[in-house]
């Protein structure tokens, strides 16, 4: 219950359009109540801006929870570490997942190691940053069409998270210092600057979008840095992969190599036809009920569709030999 807009008498009517928008600053998302439909009407030449920018930032927010849902559900079904166990060291705050080293053959994801949903969403999203940035590029430009002016890449670097992860045997990539690729994205109208941020719950971030400073604050990042716009198709890290250092440094890549690469690109472009068929912006809206439906039959969706997908194991080498 709230006190009507216009005239101050108790009401439990509020508006639909704009309930639900996350604050930018304390206090700046509060719930519009109206006690009828004549101080509706009175109050909504005020109202109208307002609802408009919160309409925009609830728009924002039902988006990100579109796109961690579908990388989530696509991990579920492509997963890429032979993890045989998951344990969770509760005083150092560190989650250690045993592995078999080197085996990248792509798997649903081993759901019975552990029962806590943060610990697995942890083990499905580590290291994924770079990959969640182009898997789900054409989604988030085509569900934010018209509702942000921008939307850049950047990269924080994080001290002492709630949450490490850490391999046993260790990796070999793992460093001391925590680089985090996230999107920026600037709402149309207002400028404000939000952080969108999928994957951080590999550092046990529970915030999937906060604006920009109080993402900064929060999660303790000691720099930050904007890379580039964010134009990425669904491949372009893989695309990338045979010219970055790492791969250089270490003489490659090799056949092997570059047969993978082509392996995850195909995954890639299955998942973005999906979203060519069944992505658009009536997805974010109904009422907090529908779209709480709307988000569980996309995880549904994903995961079948992305189980029914057969790589093409020999397209590589086929094409090597012509």
């Amino acid at each position: 219950m709230g006190s009507c807009a216009h005239c101050g008498k108790a009401s439990t009517v509020w508006c639909s359009h704009c309930v639900g928008a996350p604050e930018y600053h304390d206090g700046d998302a509060v719930t519009t109540f109206w006690c009828s439909p004549e101080c509706q009407a009175a109050h909504e030449p005020t109202h109208q801006e307002y609802c408009y920018n919160l309409q925009r930032r609830k728009t924002l927010l039902r988006t990100t929870k579109l796109l961690k849902a579908a990388l989530l559900a696509y991990k579920e079904v492509v997963y890429d570490i032979h993890v045989t166990r998951i344990e969770h060291d509760e005083d150092n705050g560190t989650l250690v997942l045993t592995h078999t080293p080197n085996r990248i053959e792509r798997h649903p994801f081993p759901s019975h190691l552990t029962g806590i949903e943060d610990h697995k969403q942890a083990a499905l999203l580590v290291n994924q940053c770079t990959m969640s940035i182009s898997l789900l590029g054409p989604m988030a430009r085509g569900l934010l069409a018209g509702i942000v002016s921008r939307m850049d890449v950047a990269v924080v670097e994080i001290q002492n998270p709630p949450l490490t992860i850490k391999f046993h045997p260790p990796d070999g990539i793992m460093t001391d210092r925590k680089f985090h690729a996230t999107i920026e994205a600037t709402l149309d109208s207002s400028g404000e600057q939000w952080l969108i941020d999928v994957t951080g719950c590999q550092y046990g971030f529970r915030d999937i979008l906060l604006p920009l400073e109080k993402y900064i604050a929060q999660n303790n990042c000691s720099s930050y840095e904007l890379l580039q716009p964010y134009g990425h198709t669904e491949t372009t890290d893989q695309d990338e992969l045979p010219h970055s250092p790492l791969i250089i440094l270490t003489r490659g890549p090799n056949e092997q190599q570059l047969a993978d690469i082509e392996i995850e690109k195909g995954y890639r472009r299955h998942f973005a036809a999906l979203v060519r068929a069944v992505m658009n912006q009536e997805l974010t809206q109904g009422s907090d009920a529908q779209f709480a439906v709307t988000l569980d039959g996309l995880v549904h969706r994903v995961i079948t569709y992305m189980s029914s997908y057969q790589p093409q194991m020999g397209a590589y080498q086929e094409s090597i030999m012509h």
